[in-house]
């Protein structure tokens, strides 16, 4: 607590739910180990002794909300003491349900581990290991009552829905190339979102501690902040092969921008090289985006995203948590052009729409930022 109370009965009864809210943490840190651990493993065994161990969370659960309407009801806290069992009520809600999420991951493993099943290999530990940073940051926080390690964790959740869309759209690939690994493959995209949630709910966690440390409340700011732009930091244009499109998109944008914004363009499911119309197009605006290649939405510094923009319908929705704003500028693929001629045709015409549609970007940021 921040300050040590006249009644030291009290104090007691406090310092005892910031104890079992620590070894709440602590319990469900080890199932998001042991449950992934398991997943890559193929271990049942580990898998089974996860899904055992919820219960005792649940128990957890129970007890600390008991404890904390005891203290509401004998003590009737008022200031930070309030504010320490409102963010208790709500941490551990979220703290509980991560542990749920923890089981399914547990109960997909042995699914996928019966016999006579088709495997697919996803390596989707680096997705695992994201939201593992993000739960040991959102703890190290609630230890110290460092707001700043909790905001690293809110950081990371945009990571974690990259990775996401990233395996949706392998997943889903193989799944249509091949029927019979489909049951697989619905049980890894199962896992997969069980991850993603873990990361909203860690989220969840970051909000109500923004208000046990600072009293302002911040359940759904971004929700309010869709239709702003605000301060833009950097723009991100995504396009499934980021191979065309998003790539001169980046390339204009640098230029139209200068250096006052971040630009980068990524794609869930990258080409293996930039095509080369879009380099020869992009010569006619004296720009050389030979040194440009196709990346992943991960390998991009989110952080510093505040704006996104999708050049194509097939790309999915990159709900980025903080993002200022989503746009959509669907254009036609101009690869997919019959001939040489009319595919160098089709990528000046995509330049063009681009270059119009980036400079009146440029003027609702410049007239937003002056007003």
């Amino acid at each position: 607590m921040e300050r040590a109370h006249t009644d030291t009965q009290y104090e007691v009864e406090l310092s005892r739910i910031s104890t079992e809210v620590a070894g709440m943490f602590g319990m469900v840190g080890e199932m998001i180990k042991d449950s992934t651990d398991a997943f890559f493993r193929h271990d049942t065994d580990i898998a089974y002794r996860v899904i055992q161990r919820d219960d005792a969370v649940d128990g957890l659960e129970v007890e600390i909300h008991s404890h904390c309407l005891e203290v509401i009801a004998r003590r009737q806290p008022l200031g930070s003491d309030l504010r320490f069992i409102v963010f208790v009520q709500k941490a551990i809600t979220d703290i509980e349900r991560i542990g749920d999420l923890c089981v399914n991951v547990s109960e997909k493993t042995i699914e996928i581990c019966q016999p006579d099943t088709t495997m697919m290999d996803v390596d989707v530990s680096p997705m695992a290991d994201t939201v593992k940073d993000m739960y040991s940051s959102i703890v190290h926080a609630f230890e110290t009552r460092n707001l700043h390690r909790a905001e690293e964790a809110v950081e990371k959740d945009r990571t974690v829905d990259a990775y996401c869309i990233q395996y949706y759209r392998s997943i889903i690939k193989r799944m249509i190339e091949s029927c019979r690994i489909a049951p697989q493959g619905v049980r890894i995209i199962s896992v997969i979102n069980s991850l993603e949630r873990m990361g909203d709910h860690i989220k969840n966690i970051h909000e109500a501690m923004n208000y046990l440390i600072t009293g302002d409340i911040m359940r759904h700011v971004s929700a309010f902040r869709s239709d702003a732009y605000g301060h833009v930091r950097g723009i991100l244009f995504v396009c499934v092969h980021n191979a065309a499109r998003s790539q001169i998109a980046e390339g204009l944008a640098r230029k139209i921008f200068g250096n006052t914004i971040h630009v980068y363009s990524a794609g869930s499911s990258p080409a293996d090289n930039v095509h080369p119309d879009a380099v020869r197009v992009m010569r006619e605006e004296d720009v050389d985006i030979t040194s440009q290649y196709p990346k992943q939405i991960t390998d991009i510094p989110l952080g510093k995203i505040d704006i996104v923009i999708s050049l194509c319908e097939e790309e999915f929705c990159l709900n980025l948590p903080g993002v200022v704003r989503h746009e959509s500028w669907f254009l036609p693929d101009p690869v997919s052009a019959e001939d040489e001629a009319s595919r160098y045709e089709a990528f000046r015409r995509v330049k063009e729409e681009l270059k119009e549609k980036i400079r009146a970007l440029r003027e609702r940021i410049t007239s937003h930022a002056a007003a």
